[in-house]
């Protein structure tokens, strides 16, 4: 008869201490858990391609160039880009556009075709929820083709550069930034001891979609 009695505070000392465990284990459990959440969290999902058009405002360098044609040039911009991370990018931009103009002596009309292909590298960081700046560097191939109707002279020929630029993201939504871009691009080409520089400053206003 004194078996059972023990028996059976044996086995209300093994529940309780099982109890006790599981009422320990559980929140460490749980607290696991939620630590791993947490860090998974910090890892934001983040977009890998973006894409997007813009309107630049091209100011040349060369002082002839703005005499012959015009101080400021508007035109597209077009961008594409993959990320490589959360911060580093590489990029590709496209220029292009079309001028008429007047020689500065002979007040002769002028036509100039330009297009331009940049490729290069650059760093984003955010600076709070909706904005973030980058800044990037990048070579560029420039072509182009001048044309003086009256003297039946053409001149077309392309020449190497280099980029330097820095944007400036607001995010309006979960796909859609937009972008406004202060860039330097300097380019030029020598022919027959004439040097001709087409690089300049370049203001862009417009929007990326990331993919």
């Amino acid at each position: 008869m004194l078996q059972k009695p023990m028996h059976l505070s044996m086995s209300g000392h093994g529940f309780v201490w099982l109890a006790l465990l599981a009422i320990v284990l559980v929140p460490a459990r749980g607290m696991g858990a939620q630590r791993g959440g947490d860090e998974n969290s910090l890892v934001k999902p983040y977009s890998r391609v973006f894409a997007g058009v813009s309107v630049i405002l091209f100011s040349p360098t060369q002082a002839t160039f703005r005499e012959v044609y015009r101080p400021v040039i508007v035109h597209p911009q077009i961008r594409v880009g993959y990320f490589l991370s959360p911060g580093a990018y590489v990029f590709s931009t496209f220029d292009m556009f079309s001028l008429n103009g007047k020689t500065p002596d002979w007040q002769l009309d002028a036509r100039l075709s330009q297009w331009s292909v940049a490729l290069g590298a650059g760093y984003r960081k955010d600076v709070s929820g909706k904005i973030s700046l980058s800044g990037a560097v990048g070579a560029v191939y420039l072509a182009y083709q001048e044309e003086i109707q009256a003297l039946a002279a053409k001149n077309s020929s392309g020449c190497l550069g280099f980029v330097v630029e820095g944007a400036l993201y607001y995010q309006f939504g979960k796909k859609i930034r937009g972008i406004t871009c202060l860039s330097y691009t300097n380019a030029q080409k020598t022919s027959a001891d004439i040097t001709a520089k087409f690089g300049g400053f370049r203001l862009g206003i417009g929007a990326l979609a990331c993919l």
